[in-house]
């Protein structure tokens, strides 16, 4: 057997830029692919957060984020891609026995689909709840087109 068509390697970012070039409108998912190929690195577990759906178009993602105020918390969208960050801006020296809860500085990222809307944020309890929905527009919902004879067609033509 034939060692050579083994010692290949798979080319990733090539394969996902050739495959981009040849599909319309999967940018953004090509554009994730590739940087989680090329090793462009996430923002990891911190602080744990959990997506919650309420129905099919309403979802709220919670962020814990004990230890800090509200004033030391900010959300923005920009080119749907969803930005929580917390930097709490003083910190108390304590004589720690036992130090569990963090209170590093994070930034946590959320890439959003297509016609995702961020509504309202609220921080209660040590959570920071982020409300979403997605929100199509008429034109891109599923419609039924009506398909006309040939007869018909020629009717029409005729008057």
């Amino acid at each position: 057997m034939n060692q050579r068509y083994f010692t290949s390697t798979l080319d990733v970012p090539s394969l996902l830029a050739h495959l981009n070039r040849a599909s319309v409108g999967f940018d953004r998912m090509f554009e994730t692919l590739h940087n989680t190929a090329a090793g462009v690195p996430s923002t990891g577990n911190y602080p744990p957060h959990d997506i919650i759906k309420h129905s099919d178009t309403k979802y709220s993602i919670e962020i814990a984020a004990a230890g800090f105020k509200e004033d030391e918390l900010s959300v923005t969208v920009d080119n749907n891609v969803l930005t929580i960050t917390g930097e709490q801006k003083s910190r108390q020296e304590r004589d720690y026995l036992y130090h569990g809860i963090s209170s590093k500085s994070f930034t946590k990222t959320l890439n959003l689909a297509e016609h995702v809307i961020v509504g309202d944020a609220k921080f209660e309890n040590g959570m920071l709840i982020v409300e979403v929905e997605v929100v199509v527009p008429e034109e891109f919902k599923p419609r039924k087109i009506a398909i006309k004879s040939s007869t018909s067609t020629q009717q029409i033509a005729a008057e």
